[in-house]
């Protein structure tokens, strides 16, 4: 997380006139709940049951294992 907060100047030497490869400037809390995000999209312990019905009235259902 640090390499990307720092931004590709500051990690390699490259010459881009891109605005993409900018530093981040997130601090610790922002670089750690970032983290905490991540870590969740690939959380073994989701719960990958299909419920019987939604809010929204639309039928439930796919593939999501």
């Amino acid at each position: 997380m640090e390499f990307y907060n720092a931004g590709i100047s500051n990690n390699i030497h490259v010459t881009t006139d891109s605005d993409k490869f900018v530093p981040l400037g997130l601090n610790s809390t922002e670089m750690n709940a970032l983290i905490d995000f991540m870590n969740s999209l690939t959380d073994e312990n989701f719960d990958k049951t299909i419920p019987s019905s939604v809010p929204s009235g639309l039928n439930p259902g796919g593939n999501i294992f």
